[in-house]
């Protein structure tokens, strides 16, 4: 039997920061190529078609994560009929769903490539790339059924495994590839990283389950089950799950629209630069906050406020120690402008657009903690409104920004969209769950 009682929490947590490690430095060594080799203008192309595209994969119903919820509440030995029926509902779910969006994305943006982008040659470069970045976008959905499914059984330090050598063919398909190609070899790297995601978790999964499997009667591979109550009860969780997402995450995308309009390309392949840089940054000490997940939901259930005790040395810590990684990237951003951009003068506009954005992003890794609370409690809705406050303010102030205002101005009012959704978290969720003694 597959099925392993240690819940690897430790291990999960090394692999996943390791995995963010690696992807960030194959999309720093491919933005030193593309800037090098093709200019910072075809970088920010490159940025405004992924701002666009979140919003196809904004509308994932969230299947990978319910999978992960849903299949790890099942015993994999005795349950593995249901634990089958859950993974290739799914499977076949996000197969249609993702295929649709691929399309509509690609109908959609090259539809309106003249509005998105206002020269020639960036619309050529931009129609050359989306038939890769759409493909992408379907794995990138596939990916996440196997990846759920892999979590589900406890074994996400594997799908961090496959996560890992994708990103590591990823990287050396970069080194190959982009000095020649440009975006269109990003691209196909990119396709080539998903599609090898989806294919080896898929494998993977079957192989780890083949004996529960084989005693059950059920294909290894073929993942031929579908119950459509399987599906209804994991895309409420999901979905909502998915909404929190796509708050969150929206302040970016956002941001790089307004910047593509009203500040041009080049600027938007400057900021795409120091944005990646610092959000890299924020995510592995988010990675290292998620770890007390476990540990706060295992306490609560045992009807135990020790979680609170805990939470506020985490809290004290987070705040501390997030700010030096911070503080070193801002005080080194005139040597990192020098490493990707070759120049003999320091660009204070990359310096000074770092060390906004490392003011934003500490708030965000110090919020992380407040943040996970709605998790694990699931309630979720004080994320989604503070999202919608700063995707407001983002919004409304950008454009008034990009209408009559500088780009420094412009930056001042993301950080302060970011910063306003992470304290009206902190403040909603600890008055809720901390000052209202709340344990279950």
């Amino acid at each position: 039997m597959f099925f392993n009682s240690n819940l690897n929490v430790k291990k999960n947590a090394v692999y996943s920061v390791f995995e963010v490690i690696l992807t960030a430095l194959a999309v720093f060594i491919s933005y030193k190529f593309i800037i090098s080799l093709h200019g910072v203008a075809v970088l920010g192309v490159w940025s405004a078609i992924n701002a666009w595209l979140f919003f196809g994969r904004a509308s994932n119903p969230g299947l990978g994560a319910a999978l992960a919820r849903y299949v790890a509440r099942l015993n994999h030995n005795t349950e593995f009929i249901n634990v089958r029926y859950l993974v290739d509902s799914a499977f076949w779910f996000n197969f249609i769903i993702f295929f649709l969006l691929s399309f509509a994305s690609y109908f959609f943006i090259s539809t309106f490539i003249d509005f998105i982008f206002s020269d020639e040659n960036s619309m050529l470069i931009a129609l050359q790339i989306l038939p890769f970045m759409c493909a992408g976008l379907f794995f990138s959905g596939m990916s996440g059924v196997f990846n759920g499914a892999l979590k589900g059984i406890h074994m996400g330090f594997i799908s961090s495994y496959i996560n890992i050598f994708a990103a590591g063919v990823h990287l050396i398909a970069i080194l190959l590839l982009v000095p020649d190609y440009g975006l269109l070899g990003l691209a196909y790297a990119r396709f080539l990283q998903l599609s090898i995601m989806t294919i080896f978790g898929w494998m993977v999964f079957g192989y780890i389950t083949r004996s529960a499997a084989i005693q059950n009667k059920l294909p290894v591979y073929l993942p031929f089950l579908f119950r459509l109550t399987s599906i209804r009860k994991m895309l409420i969780y999901g979905i909502n799950n998915q909404i929190v997402k796509l708050s969150v995450g929206s302040v970016q995308p956002i941001s790089k629209i307004l910047i593509s309009k009203f500040f041009g390309l080049e600027f938007l392949g400057i900021y795409e630069l120091a944005s990646k840089l610092v959000e890299k940054v924020s995510n592995i000490i988010t990675r290292v906050t998620l770890t007390a997940l476990p540990a706060f939901s295992s306490i609560i259930m045992k009807g135990s406020n020790k979680w609170q005790e805990i939470y506020f040395n985490l809290r004290w810590k987070a705040s501390f120690y997030s700010a030096f990684p911070f503080m070193v990237l801002s005080l080194c951003s005139p040597l990192i402008f020098f490493i990707f951009f070759n120049e003999n003068e320091i660009n204070w506009e990359f310096s000074k657009m770092v060390a906004i954005l490392c003011v934003a992003y500490y708030f965000v890794a110090y919020g992380a903690l407040p943040h996970i609370l709605g998790n694990v409690f699931a309630r979720q809705h004080h994320q989604i409104a503070g999202s919608i406050i700063s995707i407001i303010i983002l919004t409304i102030l950008g454009v008034v920004a990009g209408l009559y205002g500088t780009s420094t101005m412009f930056l001042v009012i993301v950080a302060f969209a970011l910063f306003s959704r992470s304290l009206y978290i902190k403040i909603r969720h600890e008055k809720d769950f901390l000052k209202n003694n709340i344990s279950n």
